[in-house]
């Protein structure tokens, strides 16, 4: 009778307690990814702020790609949820795809050397933020798989380990 209890406590163990506290342990990292990458993003919001402010120079002649910049910027800054927070980043990569051009037609705002810096923080963000990223996407990738996978995928419906969703990012190239 005592073996039959022990085979159904270390059965208990290795179904359930284990993977319980592996989805614990995935969990943690996947949310301390998603708070490396908010703090790479709000980085990157502070630079773009600071862009913004030097391109309201040129915002007379160019003021539908700077006004687009800017509520592009905003909404970025506001949103929350990840699935929508990579949809607004990716619109303020293509915002500031659109303001750095604008900018090469102002000499006196490309030999700026505050303008450098910034350029040159942005892409300096932009690596960090991708890095952040890929390590997250792992650890949300390695999460999901181990979700889906029998018995652990049993345990991940009784306790309510639901999908986790990638964060993509658009590329800025350096210009």
């Amino acid at each position: 009778m005592a073996t039959i209890v022990t085979i159904i406590i270390a059965t208990l163990i290795l179904f359930v307690v284990l993977p319980y506290n592996w989805f614990l342990v995935c969990r943690r990292r996947i949310k301390n990814g998603r708070a490396k990458i908010e703090d790479q993003l709000k980085r990157r919001h502070e630079i773009v702020s600071c862009f913004l402010e030097i391109m309201k120079k040129c915002a007379e002649t160019e003021r539908d790609v700077f006004d687009i910049a800017t509520a592009v910027y905003v909404r970025a800054v506001s949103t929350r949820n990840m699935e929508d927070k990579s949809l607004a980043e990716d619109h303020i990569t293509s915002a500031m795809k659109s303001l750095l051009s604008v900018a090469n037609n102002y000499p006196d705002i490309t030999s700026n050397q505050k303008f450098l810096k910034l350029q040159q923080e942005l892409m300096n963000a932009q690596k960090r933020i991708q890095c952040a990223c890929r390590l997250y996407n792992a650890d949300v990738m390695l999460y999901n798989i181990f979700r889906e996978r029998f018995p652990t995928s049993i345990v991940a419906s009784i306790v309510g380990f639901d999908q986790e969703d990638i964060f993509k990012i658009g590329i800025l190239e350096e210009q």
